[in-house]
């Protein structure tokens, strides 16, 4: 990639769990020569003691230990001051981070640095900020002459526990459904499970871009090969939900017609997970700063 002494954030995004829910529903119907009724188990674990100012201080270090470095490597960062009036952003909104956001991507909460400015095309009703259908940097780069930079750094801490042997049991059993969850704290390198507009990096991604014009133009994106574990936060432990069906197998003769009489049957867990606060600020810090350094260094490799 072609160097560039100027630099500017187009994003800078870290998204969070810090709440999962998993439902397992089954529709009545009949088994055997039976009925059974319709069953559902829903499972939510939750980390107690985290607070926004936490989510944020983090944030807060990240970005500014990553402007450090660059400058320190000669880079000189392009202000939203600066960057408002090229062409590409032209009805585009100025916004300014230091709050949380739960619309951004479903069942994650997230932050963007506290003073960081960007701009977004616009921003929907229920806070989801929209940039355009494809991705714009090579323009941005081109327009403000600069190298453009993604940040999006992808947090959860859950994942299903239950085994496929266990699965099979449940399945085969009819009316049983059963939720498994454990906690997993970890930088994550899957996209999320969600659907998204091309172009968002609904994952964990550093993105650089560059372009002076067609024939001098490039972009990299850094990606984790495997996720980055996190461990010693919460403790290693399974939690369970289940739940059986109401089964009626004979049912009652009413002349020429046999009633089969069963129940719905619902179960709602919610399981707290107590967090001490600065295990995971530390923990998570150091995670997310590891990945950075490494996709920086990277970058740095490529310009000289």
């Amino acid at each position: 990639m072609k160097k560039s002494t100027l630099t500017f954030f187009v994003a800078m995004l870290m998204g969070v769990t810090l709440a999962q829910q998993a439902i397992e529903l089954k529709d009545s119907g009949t088994l055997g020569g039976g009925y059974r009724g319709a069953t559902k188990a829903s499972l939510t674990l939750a980390a107690k003691g985290i607070e926004s100012t936490d989510l944020l201080e983090i944030t807060d270090k990240l970005y500014q230990q990553y402007i450090e470095k660059l400058q320190q490597a000669g880079y000189t960062i392009v202000s939203a001051d600066e960057a408002q009036s090229i062409k590409e952003f032209a009805g585009w909104e100025r916004k300014r981070g230091g709050t949380l956001s739960e619309a951004q991507y479903p069942g994650f909460i997230t932050s963007v640095p506290t003073g960081f400015e960007y701009f977004v095309k616009k921003t929907k009703d229920s806070g989801k900020e929209k940039s355009t259908f494809t991705d714009n940097s090579l323009k941005i780069s081109k327009d403000i002459k600069a190298t453009v930079v993604k940040v999006n750094v992808l947090i959860p801490f859950v994942e299903d526990a239950q085994s496929g042997g266990s699965k099979m049991l449940s399945d085969a059993a009819g009316g049983l459904v059963k939720v498994v969850l454990r906690p997993y704290l970890r930088v994550e390198k899957d996209p999320l499970p969600t659907t998204q507009a091309f172009g968002e990096f609904p994952q964990t991604v550093v993105t650089y871009a560059f372009m002076e014009s067609l024939g001098v133009q490039a972009i990299s994106n850094y990606h984790l090969k495997k996720n980055l574990d996190i461990p010693g936060v919460f403790e290693d432990k399974k939690y369970k939900a289940v739940e059986t069906a109401s089964v009626d197998n004979w049912g009652t003769d009413i002349g020429a017609l046999t009633i089969f009489s069963v129940t719905d049957n619902f179960l709602m867990m919610a399981q707290p997970l107590p967090c001490d606060a600065k295990v995971y600020k530390e923990s998570v810090y150091r995670a997310a700063n590891e990945y950075l350094d490494a996709t920086l260094k990277e970058f740095l490799n490529t310009t000289k």
